[in-house]
């Protein structure tokens, strides 16, 4: 079951911005109380100076822990060196307010996650789509592309509508699609022409302009002399810079040229080494049908891929006798990748060890040169430098994902993208500010604005970025209207994709930021707060107005992100026992005399006086140089141990015994109960099958539904229409996922086209291409789940009554209101289970 993007509710249009909204919002108890804490004169006399400019502490930073009250002391007997030592410390009363909070914000995640659970649920039940009906074989052989054998197979679960037999043609796909692209650019520059009775050497095209043929077209714009209008100059100035979606003649030509010597080549490869089946998609008439296959063919991973444990198995379960499939639930066909379908897990292992790599030395760099900005040029330039390498980065990650990574789906590949989303933008905003931070200026005003900086570009700067778009204003107000022809211009205003992975990592990126320096600027969440307000109200005028409607996508994205905002909680734990440990960060300690008595040392009264004197020393103690910070003592915290330092007095220390005790109980729940649940499930499910069906089967029946097959198909911004890649007459054309204005223009969409591979017979093109296999079903068709606890269907002649249970409305309908009571289907006994 998919949860469209296109729902009635904010929180299911933008990722859960008014559920994370709530939150932040539940949180201005806590951060009110450190804010006045640290605004008053217990803490720092008010704050009322920045001791390093003599100027007053900007008004937002007020409330903050800036530390405005020092002293100068002496680091020696003698006073010859003296250091500047910070007055102000927290308070136990604000530990344990932020300690509060940080449970709450878990008992909230754990909330929010059981309703959008059920809420998932629901909406699974209200909503048929194709997953709901379907199921994936991964691990077909090359010689099993029958699909009446499959059919065969799969019907003792129940009546198969659609067999849809995916060849690891991916090559050949690419190339295809590519030319098909190129040349729409090239008729976009030409135009359309006049129809032609005889084909020319693009015989998909059939088309004249002025009685020369396509290639002759081409030929004349390249050896065209140069332009001398004003608009055409321009025109042929903007395509000699090729970034605004146009290029020159002459690049087109070589382009297609090239995407026809790789056509070439994928189809002598094809000729040495026929396509093969890679993925088997099939599609049972009624939901129950596809539990029935999933509770009686779900097994291990390594149980499928060796075929082990065939004598343990009923023979009927075994393709041909002897194939264990490696069967699941299937993604939705809109999330299907089906020119990468063949690749393999080892692959794909390889491709994002790659990809993580590259991410992770992005990150380095951010660092290093972020750095380099702040010592340079200051806080203001650093944050513009986070905000900006946060706003182009993703689109080199983007770029990552999807040119060298491979992935079946959508979902898939949104996954990916979204954790490295995560990683470098958790690791650019607020772990690079801490790393480039030097430890004594942490409660500087300098660091707590470059804090505050960032976070303010992210609920205001990036939003507004975002939505504004420059380049596509730029593409539709200027180039648009040097476009040579119509369609060219139309193409600028299709709308501008967008991707689910990156909102959900630009949510949590913010919330960490906040939490992660929350205790030293606990305004931070109030800021927050504004940002998710401002964000989902600018991203739902682009969802609206700007973006072009988006492929549906399951839920595993939104369940990936709560774990996240968990994790973010978890280090706001640590980062909190972290600077709670550290105050006052200034890496002075008072004297001891070396006999290890607990006796400060005492200036002698004269040195004292010359100390006050010259160097403005307010003491008499003697302190001297340590180490406060507790960075490299952290990890013995998972070994109960307590960080502590010289400096740390008795209230301090009570502290950070409890909030080491927060940590070691946290990481033991998250690491080693919920991770470690998850390995031994991971273990479990090498060995057995997991399947669990999440909610009931319903009665609906796929072919009286407004559901789309698993058709292969393919999807580019450029395009208007999605590219056919399966014989059109295999099917009916209300399984396609879009309507064209005539019947006879499928077969034109389609690449399974003689005239796209001129020569080739009906048979060379059903080597290459997948085949979709069509079976309509019996009349009055029903059928039973399998009984539980066997895990054997038992294919019986009685429907699963809907009755009154049909007729009650949803959780989806009663959470957001009104309900529409689906069709009944009565119960027919004995119904004739013939197929056609």
């Amino acid at each position: 079951m998919t949860l469209s993007l296109w729902r009635p509710t904010a929180s299911q249009v933008l990722p859960d911005a008014a559920a994370a909204l709530r939150n932040v919002l539940r949180l201005r108890f806590f951060q009110s109380q450190a804010i006045k804490f640290y605004a008053s004169d217990k803490y720092s006399a008010g704050q009322a100076t920045d001791p390093e400019t003599g100027k007053p502490v900007p008004g937002m930073l007020k409330g903050s822990a800036i530390c405005t009250e020092q002293e100068v002391v002496c680091m020696d007997a003698r006073c010859e060196a003296t250091g500047l030592r910070n007055l102000c410390m927290t308070t136990s009363r604000q530990a344990y307010a932020d300690i509060s909070m940080t449970v709450l914000l878990f008992v909230l995640f754990a909330l929010v996650s059981k309703i959008q659970s059920q809420v998932s649920q629901a909406l699974d039940e209200s909503i048929q789509t194709a997953q709901d009906y379907s199921v994936i074989v991964d691990d077909p052989g090359p010689d099993d592309g029958d699909a009446e054998e499959w059919r065969r197979f799969f019907g003792k679960f129940g009546h198969t509508t659609f067999i849809t037999i995916a060849k690891d043609n991916g090559p050949l796909l690419r190339a295809l699609s590519k030319r098909r692209l190129i040349m729409r650019e090239i008729v976009m520059c030409v135009g359309n022409g006049e129809a032609s009775l005889e084909e020319d050497d693009d015989g998909i095209l059939d088309t004249t302009w002025e009685g020369k043929s396509f290639e002759e077209k081409i030929n004349d714009m390249v050896n065209a002399p140069k332009p001398t209008d004003g608009k055409a100059k321009k025109r042929a100035l903007i395509e000699k810079t090729g970034a605004f979606g146009m290029k020159p003649m002459k690049k087109w030509k070589a382009a297609l040229e090239k995407v026809n010597a790789q056509l070439q080549e994928a189809l002598n490869a094809a000729q040495s080494r026929p396509y093969v089946p890679s993925k088997i998609f099939v599609t049972f008439e009624t939901e129950t049908g596809q539990r029935n296959c999933l509770k009686a063919l779900s097994m291990g991973t390594l149980t499928a891929a060796f075929d082990w444990g065939k004598d343990k198995i009923p023979q009927e379960y075994l393709f041909k006798g002897q194939n264990v499939l490696s069967v699941q639930e299937a993604p939705e066909p809109n999330e299907v990748f089906w020119e990468d379908v063949d690749s393999t897990f080892m692959k794909r292992i390889k491709q994002q060890t790659k990809t993580w790599i590259l991410t992770c030395l992005l990150v380095v760099g951010s660092v290093i040169v972020c750095k380099q900005i702040q010592v340079g040029s200051g806080p203001g330039i650093a944050a513009l430098w986070i905000t900006l390498t946060n706003i182009l980065v993703p689109q080199v990650l983007r770029k990552l994902c999807f040119e060298i990574e491979d992935h079946v789906s959508l979902n898939a590949q949104q996954t990916s993208l979204f954790l490295k989303l995560t990683f470098f933008r958790w690791m650019n905003t607020a772990v690079v500010i801490y790393l480039i931070t030097d430890f004594t200026a942490f409660l500087t005003v300098k660091s707590l604005k470059q804090v505050q900086a960032v976070i303010m570009a992210d609920a205001l700067t990036t939003p507004i970025i975002r939505t504004l778009n420059p380049a596509t204003l730029i593409n539709q107000l200027v180039i648009a209207n040097y476009a040579p022809t119509q369609e060219k211009a139309n193409s600028y205003f299709l709308g501008d994709p967008w991707y689910p992975a990156e909102r959900y990592a630009d949510m949590t990126k913010t919330l960490f930021l906040a939490l992660f320096y929350s205790v030293l600027y606990p305004a931070g969440l109030f800021l927050t707060c504004i940002g998710y307000a401002f964000a989902f109200t600018v991203d739902k005028y682009s969802l609206l107005r700007n973006w072009r409607t988006p492929s549906e996508l399951d839920d595993d994205i939104t369940k990936v992100s709560r774990g996240h905002l968990t994790l973010a909680v978890y280090f706001h734990s640590v980062m909190a026992l972290v600077f709670f440990s550290e105050f006052p960060f200034d890496n002075i300690c008072r004297e001891e005399f070396p006999d290890g008595q607990k006796k400060m040392g005492k200036l002698e009264d004269w040195r004292y006086a010359d100390a006050q004197k010259y160097y403005n020393v307010t003491t008499n103690k003697i302190h001297y140089r340590c180490s406060q910070g507790i960075g490299a003592k952290l990890i013995t915290v998972i070994f109960g141990a307590i960080p502590t330092h010289d400096s740390m007095g008795g209230q301090q220390a009570k502290v950070v015994r409890v909030y080491a005790t927060l940590v070691l109980s946290l990481t033991f729940l998250l690491f080693f109960v919920a991770f470690g649940k998850s390995i031994l499930d991971f273990l479990w499910s090498l060995h057995h099958g997991t399947y669990k069906s999440e909610t009931a089967a319903q009665g609906a029946l796929f072919s009286e539904c407004d559901i789309q097959a698993f058709i292969p198909i393919f999807r580019h911004p450029s395009l208007a229409y999605p590219l056919i890649a399966a014989d059109t007459k295999t099917f009916e054309t209300k399984y396609l996922p879009f309507e064209l204005p005539k019947e006879e223009l499928y077969p034109i969409q389609s690449l399974y086209n003689k005239a796209e591979l001129p020569g080739r017979s009906d048979q060379d093109l059903k080597k290459l291409f997948s085949e979709v296999r069509y079976f309509p079903p019996p009349t009055n068709l029903s059928e039973k789940a399998a009984e539980d606890g066997d895990g054997v269907p038992h294919h019986k002649g009685d429907v699963v009554p809907r009755g009154d249970e049909a007729a009650k409305p949803s959780m989806y309908n009663r959470v957001f209101g009104g309900w529409r009571k689906k069709d009944q289907y009565e119960e027919v006994p004995n119904a004739d289970k013939t197929e056609p």
